[in-house]
């Protein structure tokens, strides 16, 4: 082994204390630079490359031509791709001042080898980072070479040509592997370092993240054990439970649930193999003692992830509401299911009712009429009741199959174009012998031009004669009854009868459209009805778009509006037939 190789050992080993020096120091520098401006972090890094490459010029190698070969070079030439080009380029020029300042007398091959140093590693940095090769090992091995390449080229600065190849000779070798060896080291351990801070960084980064959305979530982040000792709750815990996260931490969670859910929470953590997940319906207790449902989401984390035991992690939501919301619904669904039974039960007995009740008022009338004979007074007279209560309890079973139908579904409609007055006539036409035989006044205001309605017929007919019977039937004797239709200024169709019957009080007035209610509900009442006409009537105006409204005052009367929309009226009224 030649001088050349022992000097470069020595100088070499001696160098790799500034190394190991300058890894020791390079991530905590990071880490504690790390919220700094990037331009302040660059000037702290830099100031560390320069002051480890003027420490390194402490134990220079020295060829006769004053080149400077080791570890201020290496470090030069590795402060680029670690601490930019700017770091490089200060390192280079403390290792010149530290050369003058150590009384170095080329100070030109010195500057050369500094600043070439610098340049390689700039200049491989920069074309590393563009191909996407940078921080691998080729781009050491190469900034290495160059360095090595950079140093030598000082021999060329003796004059004397034969002296500079024999130097390069004896140099060539020890230099060039002292280079790219020690960048290689230096370059591979920094680049460990960087890659280590760079995981905890994002390591705190990440639990930064997580830690902020469990601090601000609403829904409960907890972590506990397979035995369900709680470990970490997030602060929505005040609000889902009312406890306060280092109290509830102190608490079982186990202690909290309902006892009819503790079997379910238990079976389903159980079920959780490593990464797999459940959900979970149950209920915990409140800080005030009351139950709140939860729907919990559970995974079972492994220990490589969370400690040294398997945990769970579980996200809690409140889903008091929504559970509420949900009995509600299914209430609602039982009542109506019951409602439906109970009008297909009604329909279907209404049905059978009428057929026998048919017969019984064509015979009663035929005996009444005495059709096949003349016969007693007095049969005549039970007939003619047969016949009265017959058509009664006809117009009852009418009333309840038209409810009953409307209960289950719609009613079913036949629309066409109506002449409104021809239709409000018939019905007039049916109620005019009970007008005449309770003595009522009975006035009309039916415009002959009237638009034509768009809706069923038959279903407005029955509007009508339900209001005019019930108009008949509370109004006293010698009474009067009014009767109108117009077009107000909204273009709607407006039936209004009143009458001077009765009336109906105040906080009655809401519940005559509820079914089967009647103001006079005692066995001994004097008006005979079921309390469907009106909620008949309702559902039939509604099934044409118009709307129905009742006034009234007690003693003296009720006027009740209905109003169909301007939509369902033609501007012509069309030869249509009278009823």
């Amino acid at each position: 082994m030649n001088l050349f190789w022992q000097i470069v050992i020595v100088e070499f080993l001696l160098n790799v204390a500034v190394f190991a020096g300058v890894v020791i120091a390079y991530a905590p520098v990071c880490r504690h630079t790390d919220r700094l401006a990037p331009t302040a972090r660059r000037a702290v890094l830099t100031a560390m490359f320069a002051a480890s490459t003027a420490v390194a010029m402490l134990l220079p190698i020295h060829l006769d031509s004053g080149t400077l070969v080791g570890g201020q070079v290496v470090l030069i030439g590795i402060a680029a791709p670690f601490g930019g080009a700017f770091a490089a380029m200060a390192s280079a020029g403390a290792a010149v001042a530290a050369a003058g300042w150590l009384g170095e007398s080329t100070l030109l091959s010195a500057a050369t080898s500094a600043f070439g140093a610098a340049l390689a590693g700039t200049l491989v940095t920069l074309v590393a980072r563009r191909t996407g090769r940078a921080d691998g090992y080729l781009q050491f091995v190469l900034i290495g070479g160059l360095v090595a390449l950079a140093g030598l080229s000082t021999l060329f600065l003796i004059p004397d040509h034969a002296a500079a190849w024999s130097l390069l000779a004896q140099s060539a070798a020890p230099t060039v592997s002292s280079s790219i060896g020690g960048t290689v080291l230096l370059g591979t351990l920094l680049l460990h370092e960087r890659r280590r801070y760079e995981m905890e960084q994002a390591v705190r980064v990440s639990e930064a993240r997580y830690r902020l959305l469990a601090d601000n979530a609403t829904d409960v982040i907890c972590r506990h054990t397979l035995d369900g000792t709680p470990i970490y709750v997030s602060p929505a815990v005040r609000e889902v439970l009312g406890y306060e996260p280092d109290a509830f931490l102190e608490i079982a969670s186990g202690s909290l649930l309902h006892p009819d859910d503790a079997g379910t929470v238990k079976n389903a953590v159980a079920s959780l193999g490593n990464g797999q997940a459940a959900t979970v319906v149950h209920r915990l207790r409140r800080a005030d003692g009351s139950y709140v449902w939860l729907e919990a989401s559970l995974r079972r984390v492994h220990a490589a992830i969370a400690s040294e035991d398997d945990e769970v992690v579980s996200v809690l939501r409140d889903i008091s509401e929504r559970r509420a919301a949900e009995q509600e619904r299914h209430a609602r669904l039982a009542a109506q299911e019951a409602n439906r039974q109970q009008a297909r039960f009604l329909a279907n007995m209404s049905h059978e009712l009428r057929t026998p009740l048919n017969a019984i008022i064509g015979f009663s009338n035929l005996i009444k009429t005495e059709s096949f004979g003349a016969l007693a007074p007095t049969y005549v007279e039970f007939a003619a009741d047969i016949n009265q209560s017959g058509a009664h309890l006809l117009a009852v079973i009418n009333d309840i199959l038209d409810f009953s139908k409307a209960e289950i579904g719609p009613l079913e409609m036949s629309e066409d174009l109506i002449d409104v007055a021809a239709a409000l006539r018939a019905c007039l036409r049916m109620t005019r012998p009970r007008i005449i035989e309770r003595n009522l006044t009975l006035e009309t205001r039916i415009p002959d031009d009237l638009p034509a309605l768009r809706g069923d017929e038959r279903r407005i007919k029955q509007i009508a004669i339900n209001l005019l019977s019930n108009a008949v039937k509370f109004t006293p004797d010698g009474g009067r009854i009014l009767i109108s239709v117009a077009v107000n200024r909204s273009g709607e169709l407006v039936l209004a009868i009143q009458d001077s019957g009765i009336g109906i009080g105040a906080g009655e007035i809401a519940k005559v459209f509820e079914p089967f209610y009647q103001a006079d509900a005692s066995l001994a009442r004097r008006f005979e009805g079921t309390g469907l006409g009106l909620p008949i009537v309702k559902r039939l105006v509604e099934m044409h778009g118009g709307q129905i409204a009742l006034s009234s005052t007690p003693g003296e009367g009720t006027l009740i509006t209905i109003r169909f929309p301007a939509e369902r009226l033609q501007p012509h009224r069309p030869a249509l037939r009278l009823a």
